[in-house]
This record gives structure tokens, C-alpha cells and sequence, in this order.
């Protein structure tokens, strides 16, 4: 399938991710596990890099057994399954979150294995509720900045952090709780956006 722009500058594309499953999968519904890269239109595809003769796109992964407690219950009648099972999602910043200059980002990661989802608000919720066992799960939300000033301003006499240092300061905070979302938040430019190029000036007056 072809990327939605033939050409993307360097500054529009996260290079070098990796994913250890449970996150995406090919077009063919198989789950992915290995390199990826992301561009600013929340394209996702396989390798490291764009190699337009093996690179695959990727969507959110869906669990292929969403009946799985179903049949748990029915092998195991004495067993009352409860929990709901969280499942990644892929950030989508709204233009309220783009003007704002930041978006609220949540993070689950099951307490036996390094896999980290991101999810939506929703789950989140469900998790800090216990709908999603929080036995079996940790889990975070943390702000994160995705436009405005990429490094530190200086007004009369004051820094004013820009989106690199806020984002680092973020990623410090929640490694506090899952340890692995220090390499999960490495690149502190991750959903960047222009908003100049995103959001341009309304001269008609159309959103007012």
C-alpha cells in the first residue's frame, strides 16, 4: 500500500522504533513484532526505515481471540473471568490538543512481560477502576507536548522549556512506574506537529 505523500522530509518522520508485540499488525491481521518508523501522518510501517520494496504498513493490533474468556469460562466453570483485556491504540492528536500545544497520553503494561500498549482514555479508566486487573497491570498517564517551541525560550529573563525538555522530564516520570517506557519515550520529538502546516490561520472567519 502507498504512503499517503510521495515525499516526506526528514523532521516528519520517527525513524528506528521497535515494538515487541501486541501493538500492530500487517494488513493480513499477523501480529508484528520488530523495527518500524512513523510519520507525521500517523502512518506506521514496518523496518527501521522506509524501504519501499519490504516495508508493510501497520494498523492497531486486535486481539484474534476476542472470545478468549468466553471459552476460558466455559473450560473452567468455577472461574469467574471479569477483567477486561486492554489492547493498543494508536495516538491520534485532535486540533484542540494541537493548539494546546500537549495531549494526555496512557500507557499499560502487563506486570510478567516488557510489552508496553498505548491506550485511550477509556482503558485507562477501566484500569484505574480495576475493570482492568490492576494486579496483572501497571499503568500511567502522563502529559505529553507535541507542538510549540522545540527548545528553551528565554522571556525577560526566565527559561521557558520547550517541547524536548518537557517531553524528557515526562519520559523520567513515568519510567518512574513502568521502567521500559524509557526506551518507549526515547524520542522526546515523537508526534511533533507544525502547526503552522497543521492548523493555518482562519481568514474567513469559519470557526468562530
Amino acid at each position: 500500500m502507498a504512503r499517503l505523500k510521495l515525499y516526506y522530509p526528514a523532521d516528519e518522520i520517527t525513524n528506528n522504533l521497535y515494538t515487541t508485540g501486541m501493538e500492530y499488525m500487517t494488513l493480513d491481521g499477523v501480529e508484528y513484532i520488530g523495527a518500524l518508523h512513523r510519520y507525521i501522518t500517523n502512518e506506521i510501517y514496518t523496518e527501521s526505515t522506509w524501504n519501499a520494496r519490504s516495508s508493510q504498513k501497520l494498523i492497531v493490533y486486535v486481539d484474534p481471540k476476542p472470545n478468549g474468556d468466553k471459552t476460558y469460562r466455559m473450560l473452567k466453570p468455577g472461574v469467574q473471568v471479569t477483567y477486561l483485556t486492554p489492547y493498543g491504540i494508536m495516538p491520534q492528536p485532535t486540533k484542540l490538543d494541537i493548539t494546546a500545544g500537549k495531549m494526555q497520553r496512557y500507557f499499560i503494561k502487563r506486570k510478567n512481560d516488557a510489552n508496553i500498549l498505548e491506550v485511550n482514555s477509556t482503558q485507562y479508566a477501566n484500569w484505574s477502576a480495576n475493570v482492568i486487573d490492576k494486579k496483572m497491570y501497571d499503568g500511567i498517564e502522563i502529559k505529553w507536548y507535541i507542538s510549540g517551541p522545540i527548545d528553551d525560550q528565554h522571556e525577560h529573563g526566565i527559561i521557558v522549556p520547550g517541547v524536548i525538555k518537557n517531553n524528557i522530564k515526562q519520559q523520567s516520570f513515568a519510567a518512574r512506574i513502568i521502567p521500559e517506557l524509557a526506551y518507549r519515550l526515547s524520542n522526546p520529538l515523537e508526534l511533533y506537529t507544525d502547526t503552522d502546516f497543521l492548523i493555518p490561520v482562519d481568514i474567513n472567519g469559519l470557526d468562530s
